[in-house]
């Protein structure tokens, strides 16, 4: 709560609502926020960015660094993208300091949230150019699998060759299952088995 003590009034009260902080128990989309203020979705989101901004500049924001910090080595960890649900998992199973890691995540300027899509989940990633480049190559090794079914071990170790010929560098095992836990193309079974 200290790193909003910078915002008052309507400022203070669309960001606790949009991310679910302060009092505020659940995010709200930017509708049901605009609604008692009477003013459009896109008027909350430029509140939103206003205040983001705002305490950007503060200097309780500084406060937020060591975990930021530790967002952006274990984001680095995984190939540079997590999926948002097992991201929020890892750091507590509680919704409230789930809140707390979306809202410093949307504050922090090195981390980007992809929407997801047809293909891929909600995912966070520290550089917008390898989500985009771990999308296609996810992509084409989810052609080239078809109809396979695979043992993780042997999931892991095609899809580390692909991606190494994509990529010119290689990823280990803990980035490959943050890459492949992102896609929607290619899922584990019940059984273990990936295809």
């Amino acid at each position: 709560a200290s790193i909003l003590k910078k915002l008052s009034g309507r400022s203070r009260d669309v960001i606790e609502r949009r991310f679910g902080v302060g009092f505020r128990g659940k995010r709200q989309t930017l509708e049901s926020i605009g609604r008692p203020y009477k003013i459009t979705r896109e008027r909350v989101r430029q509140i939103e960015a206003a205040s983001l901004a705002k305490i950007r500049e503060g200097a309780t924001f500084l406060s937020a660094k060591p975990a930021m910090e530790t967002f952006e080595k274990e984001i680095g960890h995984r190939g540079g993208l997590w999926r948002e649900d097992e991201l929020f998992q890892e750091f507590s199973d509680d919704p409230a300091v789930q809140n707390c890691v979306n809202f410093l995540l949307a504050l922090g300027t090195p981390f980007t949230r992809v929407s997801a899509d047809d293909q891929c989940h909600h995912h966070w990633t520290t550089d917008a150019e390898i989500s985009k480049r771990a999308r296609g190559i996810i992509h084409n090794f989810a052609e080239t699998l078809g109809e396979k079914l695979l043992s993780e071990n042997e999931i892991a170790s095609h899809f580390a060759t692909h991606a190494q010929n994509a990529l010119s560098r290689s990823l280990d095992r803990t980035a490959i299952f943050s890459w492949l836990g992102v896609s929607k193309l290619i899922r584990r079974n019940p059984f273990g088995e990936w295809g």
